[in-house]
């Protein structure tokens, strides 16, 4: 980027890229897409519902510490958070949007 010789263009979040604020959204320029490298926690499917949620509410606790989300911008991740069952509905759609992508280009029937 600083040398020229690539452009982005557009970043695939809501929201710019701090790192990148010049650079416009996806969104900005008319397409409805994102595409997020998203990373999340599991646990096994034995769990109570007590736990799972206890979990939730501590990663959650952690998200929304200034220090993760200065840690987090510092490293130029934009920061996102969804959990419990907010994050496992947007894995399934996920999941399934890439199925049907994958489809369509012939990488699986």
């Amino acid at each position: 980027m600083e040398s020229g010789d690539i452009r982005i263009l557009a970043a695939l979040s809501d929201e710019r890229v701090p790192a990148f604020p010049d650079s416009p959204t996806a969104k900005e320029q008319g397409l409805d897409v994102t595409g997020y490298n998203w990373r999340g926690f599991y646990t096994g499917g034995e769990v109570s519902d007590e736990g799972y949620d206890a979990w939730v509410e501590r990663l959650q606790k952690l998200y929304d510490t200034d220090d993760w989300k200065e840690t987090a911008k510092g490293n130029g991740l934009v920061p996102v958070w969804r959990g419990g069952a907010e994050f496992e509905a947007y894995v399934k759609d996920q999941s399934e949007q890439m199925r049907k992508i994958s489809q369509e280009i012939g990488v699986i029937k």
